[in-house]
This record gives structure tokens, C-alpha cells and sequence, in this order.
């Protein structure tokens, strides 16, 4: 909780509307000393609906923690997006997503599966903490997720043990259509966990060690991963083939997993499990279930070399993406340092020129406005006839066209000079016949 309040206060910083909210093992109550903490981010916008948006939005929210103090959070671009970091607090490994309701929904629905009967924690936290001792609990590497364990656990609660342990908690089959998934409440889709012991008409007496053995005994030995689908929305587990209408996982390639999510019927999450993994989950299974017959907790709970190697690409990787960020930060130094020098090269350069128009400003304020007006005058005298022009005239021209040319708009009178019966000059000439100065024009 106090992770919690320390990341609110920061992530304020950001955005002050913006609110915090745990969900995953925290809010359904499957938390131990070594969970990770689920967080979502709830944004008041509601343009964040997209991928796209939302990468985004995780990409910035990695970067706002960096420079406030989280050196290690980190953007994974995952199906879901998320930002990973360190608890500011120290005290464990952050995932925060962003309006991420629907991972609200799945753990309350965890929650009242747990509340329904007491031995679905245990099982739970024993089969979690078990596949992290072997090296599968990361789909990053190519294993299972503990979402999807927990999954496994409760579809085997539901539909191979007899009688069965839980019922099926969702009030309808019929999946939630993806444009009100945003706006899906809670008491509309899951039953509480007092209505659901009411569901069971027998209650299965078996002990937790003995439903172990046979959630060990039944993956390794008699699901097929290739054709069976684990669905908790049905109740059920289910042939691929006889449901091929009705459920269309949107992640393509070969699958050797097949596992349903109960509010997005489309997502597979065992989609990470590739062909190697799921012999080696199902030979896992196998030893499992030959420890638990034999009472054999250390050799059920015995970290494998897999585990020693996955936490060693875990730490690799780790390095990695903060070499990169360390690469990047000082990239941006040094690009920074450089646009800093070139906008003050071109700030000298700017002044320089103001200071250059402001000297030649002073000249020309120097001529008088009657000696301008003459000089924009005759300097069409060359296109004139010299029989109309006294030499004292010509004598001025002469002496006042050099100053004439220093005036801002000296390039269009040395244009007028070229051209002397160009449009320009009309108004000119007009105006000097109608004063007489001159009889007759060239």
C-alpha cells in the first residue's frame, strides 16, 4: 500500500487526474512475499483506446519515471503494453498498464473463485510457485504466464475433477462485445462467491495434496495441448475442432496451447508456449506428479537448471536495455549540446544583421526628405532627353544618385533606370510633365 501511494504522488507530477489502481494477484488475493505488484493506471481521456494509443502513453509514462527517479522502468510492447519497473520503495518488481479495465474484471472474477472455497488459493500459489522453480513461468522466454497457470488450475477445478470443486461464475457464455468492454461493471458479468457455493450440489471432499496430484497427473499424461481448450467461461474443456466457429483466436502461426481467456474469447494466452516448452511443461507435469505420490516437497519444489538460466537472460537482458537507455541519454546530451551551439550561431548571426540594417538606417535618415523626393526623381534623367535638362540639373543628379542607391528602396529606381518605359516609371514621368519641368519626353 504504501508502493502504491508513493507512485501516485509521483505519476501526479504528470497527469493530476490520473489514479492508481492494484489488480492481478494483489486484488484477487493470490499475492505472496514474492508477487509482483499489477497496477493500472486510470487516464481520464478516453483516446487511449487504440494500440497505438496506448504505446504511446506507456512509452512517455517509462520515460516520466526515469527522469523522476526509476532508472530501471522500462516500456515492454507486449499484447497488452506495460511498463516494468522497481518499487520506488524497494520492495518488488511493478507492472502498470493503462486503462487496462479488463484486467480488473479477471482479477475480481479470481477473487470470488478463491472466496468460494479455500483450497483454490492454495492450489493456486503451490502450482505458481512450482512453475517458477522450473523455469516456465515467463512467456517472454517462451513459457506460460502465471495468469495462464491460474487459468489451468481453474478449468481443472471446474471440469475434470468429480464432483467438481467450483462452478462456473460468469453469468453468461456469450463474450462481452469489444466496444463495451471499457464500460463492463462487475455485477453485470460475474456472480458472487456466496451464490456460487449455492451452484454445487455436492461438494468434492478431496484434500489439497490429493487435487495436486491429479492436476499434475491430468496435464502431463491426459490433456491433448494441441486439440483441448481450457475454457473457465464455459466450464469446460473443450475440442478445438467442434468449436471452430464459435471461438477465433486472432494470434496466428502454429499453437501447441490453447487456452481461453474468459473476457476476450478471441486472445489464446497460452500463445507463447512454442513446441519445446510445452514437452518440457508436460514432462514437468510428470515429475510433479511422481513427487507429490511420493511426498517429495524438495524434489517438487527443486530449482531447475532451466530456472538458473532464464534468471541469467533475465539479467542479461536487463543490462542491455539499460546500456541502450545509458546510449540514448547521452545521444540526446550531445544532440542537445549541438543544437544548442547552432541556435546561438545563428542568434550572432541574426544580431550581426540587425546591427548591419540599423547602420544603414542612420544614413539614410541623413537625407533630407525634399533631397529624396528630387533624387527619386531624376534619377530617370538618363532616359530623358538631355536638350530638356540644364547641366546644373545633371550636375545634381549626379551628385545625389549615389546617395539614392543607399535607400532601402534603391533596387527598384536602378530597375526603373534599365527599363525607363516600364510600368514603374509611368507614374514618374506623369507626374514631371504635368509640373513642366520637362517639354518633351525621350
Amino acid at each position: 500500500r504504501r508502493s502504491i501511494l508513493a507512485l501516485q504522488e509521483l505519476i501526479r507530477k504528470m497527469d493530476p487526474a490520473a489514479e492508481l489502481r492494484p489488480f492481478g494477484s494483489w486484488l484477487s488475493g493470490m499475492c505472496t512475499k514474492r508477487s509482483d505488484l499489477d497496477l493500472c493506471l486510470m487516464l481520464p481521456s478516453k483516446n487511449a483506446r487504440s494500440k497505438e494509443d496506448l504505446t504511446k502513453k506507456v512509452m512517455r509514462l517509462a520515460s516520466f519515471l526515469r527522469h523522476y527517479g526509476v532508472p530501471d522502468a522500462w516500456g515492454i510492447l507486449a499484447r497488452v503494453p506495460i511498463v516494468r519497473c522497481t518499487d520506488p520503495l524497494g520492495q518488488g518488481e511493478l507492472d502498470i498498464t493503462i486503462n487496462n479495465r479488463l484486467g480488473a474484471l479477471k482479477s475480481i472474477l479470481f477473487r470470488e473463485y478463491i472466496l468460494t472455497d479455500d483450497r483454490v488459493w492454495s492450489l493456486v500459489v503451490i502450482v505458481k510457485e512450482w512453475s517458477k522453480q522450473k523455469g516456465l513461468a515467463d512467456a517472454f522466454f517462451g513459457g506460460l504466464n502465471s495468469f495462464g497457470f491460474t487459468l489451468l488450475v481453474l478449468g481443472f477445478l471446474q471440469s475434470v475433477v468429480r464432483p467438481p470443486v467450483l462452478p462456473n461464475l460468469l453469468k453468461s457464455s456469450t463474450p462481452i462485445p469489444p466496444e463495451e468492454r471499457a464500460e463492463a461493471k462487475e455485477a453485470d458479468l460475474i456472480y458472487g462467491h456466496q451464490e456460487g457455493k449455492t451452484m454445487l450440489v455436492k461438494r468434492n471432499e478431496s484434500s489439497v495434496g490429493l487435487l495436486l496430484w491429479q492436476f499434475f497427473r491430468y496435464y502431463g499424461s491426459y490433456h491433448d495441448f494441441d486439440n483441448d481448450v481450457v475454457s473457465i467461461r464455459l466450464g469446460k474443456v473443450i475440442d478445438l475442432d467442434s468449436v471452430a466457429g464459435e471461438i477465433h483466436f486472432t494470434s496466428g502461426g502454429r499453437k501447441f496451447a490453447f487456452i481461453e481467456d474468459p473476457f476476450e474469447p478471441e486472445v489464446n494466452v497460452g500463445r507463447s508456449l512454442t513446441s519445446k516448452t510445452v514437452g518440457l511443461l508436460q514432462e514437468e507435469f510428470r515429475r510433479a506428479q511422481t513427487a507429490c505420490q511420493r511426498g517429495d516437497l524438495h524434489s517438487l519444489f527443486h530449482r531447475s537448471n532451466r530456472a538458473a538460466e532464464m534468471e541469467r537472460k533475465r539479467e542479461r537482458e536487463s543490462a542491455r536495455n539499460q546500456d541502450m537507455l545509458s546510449r540514448g541519454q547521452a545521444y540526446h546530451r550531445r544532440k542537445g549540446g549541438e543544437e544548442k551551439d547552432r541556435a546561438e550561431h545563428h542568434g550572432d548571426e541574426r544580431r550581426q544583421r540587425k546591427k548591419s540594417q540599423s547602420s544603414h538606417g542612420l544614413a539614410d535618415g541623413e537625407l533630407s526628405d525634399q533631397l529624396a523626393e528630387e533624387a527619386m526623381t531624376l534619377s530617370f534623367s538618363d532616359s530623358l532627353s538631355e536638350a530638356a535638362m540644364s547641366s546644373e540639373a545633371s550636375g545634381r543628379v549626379r551628385s545625389l544618385s549615389f546617395a539614392s542607391r543607399r535607400r532601402s528602396d534603391s533596387d527598384d529606381l536602378v530597375e526603373a533606370e534599365r527599363r525607363p518605359w516600364s510600368s514603374a516609371s509611368l507614374p514618374l514621368r506623369t507626374s514631371i510633365a504635368r509640373k513642366g519641368e520637362v517639354e518633351k519626353g525621350g
